[in-house]
């Protein structure tokens, strides 16, 4: 899909076409405008503001833009960022019910992995996960097809790479639900990816939630108790932990999303809202200078 850019007032150009931005000081870059527009082939997106840049279309149109350079450059290559969570857990502690939630309130990309394990009765290949043979997450691998990939209790389990970076580039919030060896190589990848652990109450609470199951059997139970304490090791390479505790779902849902949101405040993912304001403080100053 193409990036289209704002050059001023809502006119959107489709960045991917732009040869090069040029200022309006130089005397032959007012010649090329005067010539564009003799030959019907200059733009006009000031509305009626003095032109500060010039866009050089792969067209060999010009479009006239009231921003600068800086303003343009700007939102050519720092648009507003999506979000990466991670989320993981111990096995039981309910991160996948959470991770379902936060994308029936709020609206969040929920990153459907790939796994090799077979499904749960009610599951469904596409919904909870991509269910594959071993030979073909195996072949994937060697394609590149994931962002990561770990080994858990005997399976197989992947975060499929097209899916997670189209919703980035589209500045949306995406929420991978992924074990702990898949979160710190996430982290290598995307530094400003939100790390956040989800755990039961206690481990009394975690075992009979892994019982509760009815799906799998002691001998499971007890493999994924013991990873759990292994995993617990790695809990401070993570920026926040929640509790999900009994009959409080929206409580910790609620906790959760309150750190995306902050998350999201941050400068260097607001570029072209910063570049706005900018826009507008610039016409505003016009406008003053034209009472005068």
């Amino acid at each position: 899909m193409a990036d289209f850019i704002n050059v001023g007032f809502g006119n959107m150009v489709n960045g991917d076409k732009i040869i090069s931005m040029v200022s309006t000081d130089a005397a032959p870059v007012k010649r090329m405008i005067q010539n564009a527009r003799d030959e019907g082939k200059a733009v006009d997106a000031t509305c009626g503001r003095r032109t500060r840049t010039v866009l050089v279309m792969e067209s060999d149109h010009l479009i006239l833009s009231a921003l600068t350079t800086d303003t343009l450059s700007s939102r050519c290559h720092n648009k507003d960022k999506g979000t990466l969570v991670v989320i993981s857990g111990f096995s039981g502690a309910g991160k996948g019910t959470v991770s379902k939630a936060l994308v029936e309130k709020f609206g969040y990309s929920l990153s459907v992995s790939a796994t090799t394990r077979q499904p749960r009765e009610g599951e469904q290949d596409g919904r909870e996960y991509y269910f594959k043979s071993e030979d073909d997450f195996l072949r994937l691998i060697d394609y590149n097809g994931f962002i990561e990939y770990a080994q858990y209790v005997d399976h197989y389990y992947g975060t499929p790479r097209k899916f997670v970076e189209d919703e980035l580039e589209a500045g949306h919030v995406v929420i991978l639900e992924i074990e702990v060896q898949g979160a710190m190589k996430i982290k290598e990848q995307y530094p400003d990816a939100i790390l956040l652990f989800i755990t039961a109450p206690s481990i009394e609470v975690l075992k009979n939630r892994l019982i509760g199951r009815g799906t799998e059997t002691a001998e499971v139970v007890e493999k994924r108790m013991r990873r759990a304490a292994e995993e617990a090791e790695s809990i401070e390479q993570y920026e926040f932990i929640v509790s999900n505790e009994e009959g409080k779902l929206e409580d910790c849902m609620n906790t959760i999303h309150s750190i995306i949101e902050s998350e999201s405040c941050r400068i260097t993912k607001r570029q072209e809202f910063v570049a706005s304001l900018r826009e507008g403080l610039e016409e505003y100053k016009e406008n003053i200078d034209k009472d005068k």
